[in-house]
């Protein structure tokens, strides 16, 4: 079901996107930063949402804020720190049910959008700063997500990846930041970079329910219009590539199963060259169960746990995930880029494309499905120009055809090989 989709400009780099429909029992109100992904500033920017999530002059503490978000049934306020392609996008939103269901015809989404207001432009301050005690938990708080991360070894092992093949890119930094920028973070740089995400970033607020979202941002133009902006626009993400040599990185921890990772450059020299193309191309080289990597290099040859492809528009790049045995990891290189030849020489069957154009149409169409889908889509698009919703999206991928997707695995090529390897056992003398 397509719903129809709201877009204004409230000023100069801060848009509002509202997808109005009576279809779900919740509404979502969210807002979104983006500013340059950039080592020196990761850290405090993450921070800086994390920390405004929890109280604001109004609301004070922690019981203060709860109190609020009961009143308004039960919301749920949360931060989010993404990375696309050289941006960092922070995001703090808020979810509660639909103003339909509200008593006494309660205007919900607008009272959601005040309290954000509130959290973004009044945080709770000590001679103008954001209080030591609550950076200090903060700083806590991130460096305890940072380490968390290590125990996850697939994303690590992605991450990784990614730094060793855009080490000199802002992609191949940590979205939280280092630990060592985050341990140096006092009141005053936390302050300064939260002032800084409000005057200068990109900003998008999406609006996702019944309620209209002309009144939602009419709220965010006013509150952005009493700070003074000083927008500074996105430069453009970097796109390089293949140079013609292969990156190797082997690394041993102590874990039971490897991950080989590999990092292929495409021939994208934007997110807007043939991004639908691109899609269609890593979904049949290895999206999903109808795929090559899953059919052959998974299934026919037990060469790993997992294996699958995912695109990077921001930046061009695929990545090939895998879970391999230590003496498998090689045969499973071999065999990963023995199916992209295949693509490339096109010898991949017509089923394998219709499952595909199919799998990735449905996919998108479901965003319809939960408002949180619809917010997460229309945030992951804040950086580009042009903004699909999901139905135009699916209208994109169908009209793909064979030749184009021949066409993106020709300009693939391997660029990075990240291997994670079990630690060697210690021989008993």
């Amino acid at each position: 079901m397509e719903h129809p989709l709201y877009q204004r400009e409230l000023m100069d780099g801060v848009r509002i996107v509202g997808v109005q429909t009576s279809r779900f029992k919740t509404l979502r109100v969210s807002v979104s930063f983006a500013v340059p992904l950039r080592a020196e500033t990761a850290g405090v920017n993450a921070l800086a949402i994390s920390l405004l999530q929890r109280s604001c002059a109004r609301y004070p503490d922690f019981t203060a804020l709860n109190r609020r978000l009961a009143e308004l049934y039960g919301a749920i306020v949360y931060a989010r720190i993404n990375k696309q392609g050289d941006a960092q996008v922070l995001t703090l939103y808020i979810s509660t049910v639909d103003d339909r269901f509200a008593l006494e015809g309660e205007r919900l989404a607008d009272a959601c959008a005040d309290l954000l207001c509130e959290m973004l432009f009044d945080p709770v301050t000590e001679n103008g700063l954001l209080t030591a005690q609550a950076v200090e938990l903060e700083k806590r708080l991130l460096k305890e997500k940072i380490d968390s991360e290590l125990s996850d070894k697939r994303q690590y092992a992605l991450e990784q990846c990614e730094a060793a093949m855009c080490a000199d890119e802002p992609f191949g930094l940590s979205k939280y930041g280092r630990v060592e920028e985050i341990a140096a973070i006092t009141p005053e740089s936390a302050t300064h970079a939260m002032r800084d995400l409000l005057r200068r970033a990109r900003v998008q607020i999406n609006v996702v329910g019944s309620a209209e979202a002309e009144a939602v941002g009419d709220r965010f133009q006013r509150a952005f219009e009493q700070i003074g902006r000083d927008y500074r626009p996105l430069s453009a993400p970097i796109f390089r590539p293949f140079s013609g040599s292969v990156r190797e990185q082997t690394e041993q921890l102590p874990v039971n199963q490897g991950k080989l990772v590999l990092g292929l450059r495409t021939a994208m020299t934007s997110p807007d060259d043939r991004p639908y193309a691109h899609a269609v191309m890593t979904d049949i080289f290895g999206g999903g169960p109808y795929s090559r990597l899953f059919m052959n290099v998974r299934e026919k040859m037990s060469l790993c746990y997992y294996c699958s492809a995912r695109l990077t528009r921001q930046k061009g790049l695929i990545f090939v995930s895998s879970g391999v045995e230590d003496e498998n990891a090689g045969k499973a290189r071999t065999e990963i880029l023995n199916q992209l030849r295949i693509m490339q020489e096109g010898a991949f069957e017509d089923g394998e494309f219709a499952a595909s154009i199919k799998a990735l149409s449905d996919s998108a169409r479901s965003m319809n499905d939960m408002p949180d889908y619809l917010d997460t889509w229309y945030m992951r698009q804040m950086t580009l120009d042009h903004v699909d919703t999901p139905e135009e999206y699916a209208r994109q991928i169908s009209a793909v055809t064979r030749e184009e997707v021949e066409q993106a695995a020709r300009g693939a090529a391997l660029d990075t090989v990240y291997l994670l390897r079990p630690e060697e056992e210690e021989v008993q003398a």
